[in-house]
């Protein structure tokens, strides 16, 4: 059976139907649902690396940023619920999002 190919309203992208919810693709979903957890978690690398420098401890930051990281898995679960073969890849993307936003200066503010 063929799915219908709609596009986002967010990105534009072509997207099976059965992908969207709300007229927006679950990429585009997750992007804007993590972006709080994504600005937490540079603030706690940038902060890690601070501590790093200057020969710190950075055992509790390490536990704060599991704990983010926790919270990221479980938004992810929570938006994508009928998609979990999805959760792991955008688990990984939006890590990858947020290690590249660390010291982008838009992203700071």
């Amino acid at each position: 059976m063929t799915e219908l190919l709609v596009p986002c309203q967010r990105c534009h992208r072509q997207v099976a139907s059965s992908r969207l919810r709300d007229r927006v693709c679950a990429d585009c979903l997750v992007e804007v649902g993590l972006a709080d957890l994504r600005k937490e978690l540079g603030r706690l690398w940038r902060k890690r690396e601070r501590y790093n420098a200057h020969r710190a401890s950075t055992a509790s930051i390490d536990r704060q940023i599991k704990r983010v990281q926790a919270k990221v898995a479980e938004r992810i679960e929570s938006l994508l619920p009928a998609h979990p073969e999805e959760w792991e890849s955008q688990f990984e993307a939006t890590m990858e999002r947020a290690r590249a936003d660390r010291y982008d200066l838009r992203a700071l503010r």
